[in-house]
């Protein structure tokens, strides 16, 4: 798999479905009650991951990290794409909002979380039902079978 014989829109749409069939929308709530979005996809081929990574870097200056999942037995090495900083999770969904299928519907809770947190500030939290609104829909949207 290269990007170099793509168009950087046919790379995009590569990697959307790629997010949409592998990866995972979230937006986790800590301890503290602060919410936290999360992008990660994961593939026993770490040469895909790589790739995807470069990719995003270069074209988008998207920050994604890769790290070894754990292995459980006889299974084979599994991979794992986190993005994880504010920023390039919400750059990452604008940029494949339109060509995501399956998992449209986390990326517009995600962006209606960002929006929130424009509105309310770094620090805020009066919009908590709302945050935990979308959190509730994203956690729905990721049950298996769904």
């Amino acid at each position: 798999m290269s990007f170099s014989n793509m168009t950087m829109l046919e790379g995009i749409a590569y990697v959307a479905g790629f997010i949409d069939g592998e990866g995972c929308f979230m937006l986790k709530q800590n301890k503290r009650g602060f919410f936290q979005p999360l992008v990660t996809c994961c593939n026993t081929n770490k040469f895909v991951l790589e790739r995807t990574q470069e990719f995003l870097l270069t074209t988008s200056c998207i920050a994604a990290k890769l790290y070894e999942s754990s292995r459980d037995g006889n299974r084979k090495r599994l991979w794992r794409l986190d993005i994880l900083d504010h920023t390039s999770i919400e750059k990452l969904c604008l940029l494949l909002r339109p060509y995501s299928v399956v998992k449209r519907e986390q990326l517009d809770c995600l962006l209606r979380f960002f929006e929130i947190r424009r509105v309310e500030g770094r620090n805020g939290n009066f919009l908590l039902n709302d945050k935990l609104a979308i959190h509730a829909s994203i956690k729905i949207l990721n049950k298996r079978g769904n």
